[in-house]
């Protein structure tokens, strides 16, 4: 079994291996789920790949950011380059990539990035046809899950062991992306669930109480590591590519200790790891969802979820020649040179910087000189000091001495290639000159309207005189609406497919034989259109003339996903929900343009016709689902963030969502869409009253002759980062 370790650095790629890693994974620059203050070169990543090489070692490259149509170019450019590296495979996320590398860069080999949702046999099967080599499991599994995913997969099995854990499920968080556009799909997350925020009342000062409600502890399976190797995992991964050098090097050693004890020594194996692991600087650690589904130990809300050790909170600030001291009463000790983290415990920011200089002043207080970057506009309520990185001396090297790569830049003759390859598939695909639409909508019948559909958690609101026009209905897969069914066939009669059944959010391999047989049981009733939140989901259909349509949890955000799904049999893609305009308007006009290339025979496909686009445009959509409850909330409690931004939490069969208070809404712009192209917009009423008043406000805003309260418009007027 493959022990897998993270890399942000050269340093951090040579201290892995030092410590007995058999594979190291880095980012992709510019293209990976984790945004550094410095990405790698090119040159650095080949240097790497070939050190790997030559030890027998791994190296594998993480490009799993979503791809915006406008990244493109780049992406071409990387895969070139990657191409001529030649690592041992690409952790990918993005369907759009998964094409592009099987059409035109075919000899790397992808995993699939835990960011793909897999939780089920049906989940790796699907992924397993798309040409993945290996399928990285999803974070919220128990051993039993994972066992019996192991056992029936027929590709290699990845699982997360060590390091942050979200409370969101991977890929299904749009809490950073909701307020502020940064996109953890896109490796810009902000980490909104380490702060700290209020339950109840608005305010603390009114009576709320405040916590660190949805602030994971760390995952630490190191107990399970010989377990997982039993099972046939493939590999077993260490999460921390924005981590120290030394916290790499002792988790590392820490897993690498356990896994080579032999069964006289194990005892002492673990205690040893222990004491690595304690050194590590992170954060507090639990066993995750390994034993449970609904781990009682994974939150400790009073405690803020950073990472390092605390060194104490400031007590004073002081301003001398120009520079910006902090006094705090130390509780650990602290040199220069050491990485610090500021802690703004009442809007949750952290600000970190390097110790220049460090004065001892007595009776247990130090003074540290802040750097310019910190303003004293944000000097104000509690602010902890933590240390997260040392220049302490890191513990001697391990067995297996392992130089660092020397780092050559690329010959002449190799850039020539990433040119010509770079060329060549920018060309490819592109439709002939007199057959490219000119412009977004030029094959867009102006008066066209685009379908108006209504998403309820329940049937019952569909029997109600609505006080505006629905072309189509989505209701969810659950026990209440099933029971259902003879009602509803019974109301539509020859216009069953109006209603659009939509599958739940994620599907567990215990849960597929029971869904599956629901899904027969709404086939032989007469409903032939489903809606599934996962590709894993496609699995469970097998019947002729069904109409399948893609939610946004399947993350759409360019033109190549889409022409993916179209492929895969879709009738119906809905775009990403966390779309700006230019993203949508620029993924349209390429779906358009790769629509022409294939019936032009430039692009080969089995299914060269265009599927329906959609865009939810008004909801207030899970900013988190989690498998786990957060502590100290009861079920709809208002929740407030530090901004002052007003969340509700709700559970629906055994997830648990957050969702703001406040709705956004698109539907001013229903004519713009219509125009960019758009075939269906959906209205997503799902954990949102839904009663007279409340559907009356939602017809006045599709009429728009009224004046009514404006809506965030999520990012659509913004940019997605």
């Amino acid at each position: 079994m493959e022990l897998l370790a993270p890399a942000g650095s050269v340093e951090h790629f040579s201290v892995a291996l030092e410590a007995g890693a058999d594979a190291v994974y880095v980012g992709a620059p510019f293209l990976n789920a984790r945004n550094p203050s410095r990405e790698l070169r090119f040159e650095e990543i080949r240097a790497m790949a070939e050190h790997a090489r030559s030890r027998q070692r791994r190296l594998y490259v993480a490009l799993n950011s979503l791809v915006r149509e406008d990244d493109r170019k780049r992406l071409i450019q990387t895969l070139a380059y990657l191409e001529t590296i030649n690592p041992h495979a690409l952790i990918v996320q993005d369907l759009g990539v998964i094409e592009l590398i099987r059409r035109y860069f075919n000899t790397l080999r992808m995993h699939a990035s835990t960011l793909m949702f897999a939780h089920s046999s049906n989940d790796v099967e699907l992924l397993t046809r798309l040409g993945c080599a290996r399928v990285v499991l999803a974070r919220e599994l128990t051993l039993e899950e994972i066992g019996a995913i192991v056992r029936t997969s027929p590709v290699e099995i990845e699982v997360f062991v060590h390091g942050a854990m979200c409370f969101s499920y991977s890929g299904r968080c749009l809490f950073s992306s909701f307020h502020g556009g940064k996109s953890g799909l896109r490796g810009n997350c902000v980490q909104p669930c380490r702060r700290k925020f209020t339950v109840g009342s608005g305010a603390a000062s009114r009576g709320g109480k405040t916590g660190y409600v949805f602030s994971m502890n760390d995952l630490e399976g190191i107990e399970f590591a010989r377990d997982f190797r039993k099972m046939g995992v493939a590999s077993i991964k260490i999460e921390g590519r924005l981590k120290p050098v030394t916290y790499v090097q002792h988790v590392v050693r820490a897993y690498r200790t356990v896994l080579d004890a032999d069964s006289d020594h194990r005892h002492e194996a673990m205690d040893e790891a222990r004491k690595l692991l304690e050194a590590s600087l992170g954060r507090r650690r639990s066993g995750g969802y390994f034993l449970s589904p609904n781990p009682k130990d994974v939150i400790v809300s009073s405690h803020s979820g950073n990472i390092g050790t605390h060194l104490g909170a400031a007590s004073r600030f002081t301003r001398e020649a120009g520079n910006l001291w902090v006094v705090l009463n130390v509780k650990a000790h602290c040199r220069e040179g050491d990485r610090l983290r500021l802690h703004f415990d009442k809007s949750g920011e952290r600000t970190a910087f390097t110790a220049r200089k460090i004065e001892r002043l007595g009776d247990g207080r130090t003074k540290v000189l802040l750097p310019d970057t910190v303003g004293e506009n944000k000097l104000h309520g509690k602010i902890d000091v933590y240390r997260v990185d040392t220049t302490e001396k890191m513990l001697s090297a391990s067995t297996v001495a392992v130089d660092s790569p020397s780092i050559e830049p690329f010959s002449s003759r190799e850039l020539d290639r990433v040119q010509k390859k770079c060329a060549h598939v920018g060309r490819l695909g592109s439709p002939p000159a007199g057959r490219r639409p000119a412009r977004p909508e030029a094959d867009r019948n102006p008066s066209a309207q685009a379908e108006l559909w209504v998403r309820f958690d329940s049937a019952k609101p569909i029997y109600q005189k609505l006080p505006f026009a629905a072309d189509r209905f989505v209701i969810p897969v659950d026990k209440r609406t099933l029971s259902e069914t003879g009602h509803l066939s019974r109301y539509f009669g020859k216009n069953r497919n109006r209603v659009i059944w939509a599958l739940p959010p994620v599907v567990y391999t215990q849960r597929s034989t029971s869904l599956e047989r629901d899904i027969q049981v709404l086939i032989r009733t007469g409903f032939r259109s489903f809606q599934i939140s996962t590709l894993g989901q496609l699995m469970l259909f097998h019947e002729k003339n069904i109409s399948l349509f893609a939610d946004f949890t399947l993350n759409v955000l360019n033109s190549t996903s889409m022409f993916v799904l179209a492929e895969l049999g879709f009738k119906g893609v809905q775009f990403s929900i966390e779309t700006d305009r230019e993203a949508l308007k620029a993924a349209l006009n390429g779906y358009r343009l790769q629509q022409v290339s294939a019936e032009a025979g430039l692009i080969s496909s089995r299914r060269p016709r265009k599927g329906m686009v959609g865009l939810t445009v008004y909801g207030s959509p899970p900013l988190f689902m989690s498998r786990v409850h957060p502590q100290h909330v009861s079920f709809r409690q208002s929740i407030t963030s530090p901004k002052q931004e007003r969340f509700v939490v709700h559970k629906a069969g055994a997830e648990t969502f957050t969702r703001p208070v406040m709705p956004f809404s698109l539907l001013p712009y229903r004519k713009e869409l219509e125009k960019m192209g758009l075939d269906y917009l959906v209205i997503d009423l799902s954990g949102i009253a839904t009663g007279k008043r409340e559907l009356q406000e939602i017809a006045k805003r599709i009429e728009g002759k009224e004046r009514v309260r404006k809506l965030s418009t999520f990012n659509f007027e913004g940019i997605l980062e």
